[in-house]
């Protein structure tokens, strides 16, 4: 299906694992998000579509996971 797809939209490459360039503004904003999550508070992530909310909860995630 995959495949398919990126004949449809005539893609050469296979972008699914290209990764992520992290900025200075997305460490901060992750740890902002971890400090707020340590104090058990709620935090709602929204944006534009492709702003970035789930590669930043990703972060976020594998930080808490290694604490």
């Amino acid at each position: 299906m995959f495949a398919d797809m990126m004949e449809f939209y005539g893609l050469k490459k296979d972008f699914r694992n290209i990764g992520n360039f992290e900025t200075e503004e997305q460490q901060k904003i992750v740890a902002d998000l971890l400090a707020i999550v340590k104090l058990g508070k709620l935090v709602i992530v929204t944006g534009i579509v492709g702003a970035g909310k789930t590669i930043i909860l990703r972060q976020l995630r594998e930080k808490l996971d290694k604490e």
